[in-house]
């Protein structure tokens, strides 16, 4: 018994090795939609300047996770362990959540970063703004369709004398 629960530990810690994750309980998920979008930010808590904010485009999720060098609450009882950087990544709406890691995606995010912050107590949070109607939302279209929108070239007006001459300057 002892040794399949040994052996049972190990393979979870290898596991969770492999695959480069680590626990975090400052790992947030925020989802903009059409009805709902959202804007997040981080604001330092003594001065109330912003650090960071980012406006989530509609239909993407945007994972925010502070440094994660103390475990649990840590960094809200001591100073010394204030989070010093901020990393975020954005995914599409449907990006394929992790089978073992809640708040994890196992898709390649479409953009990230990090923020170096000044250590100091923080808050982060979201706005919501105004629905939006997904029909004004312009949709992707084949090159022969804008082609098809764009003058003739025989409809285009002669440049002038002076245009030809900066030109060629």
């Amino acid at each position: 018994m002892k040794r399949t629960l040994g052996l049972l530990t190990l393979s979870l810690v290898l596991l969770q090795g492999a695959t480069g994750c680590n626990y975090s309980e400052d790992r947030e998920v925020y989802k903009s939609t059409y009805m709902s979008p959202k804007s997040v930010y981080a604001v330092y808590k003594p001065s109330n300047e912003t650090a960071w904010s980012y406006e989530i485009p509609p239909q993407h999720i945007l994972v925010v996770e502070r440094d994660a060098e103390d475990s649990g609450l840590e960094w809200a009882r001591s100073p010394e362990g204030y989070p010093t950087s901020l990393s975020w990544e954005l995914y599409p709406i449907t990006a394929t959540k992790s089978l073992l890691r809640n708040n994890h995606y196992s898709s390649i995010p479409i953009e990230s970063g990090v923020i170096e912050l000044n250590g100091t107590p923080m808050i982060i949070g979201s706005t919501v703004g105004k629905p939006i109607d997904p029909a004004t939302v312009p949709t992707e279209r084949a090159i022969e369709d804008i082609e098809k929108d764009l003058p003739e070239p025989d409809a285009l007006p002669e440049p002038t004398e002076e245009a030809a001459e900066d030109a060629a300057e």
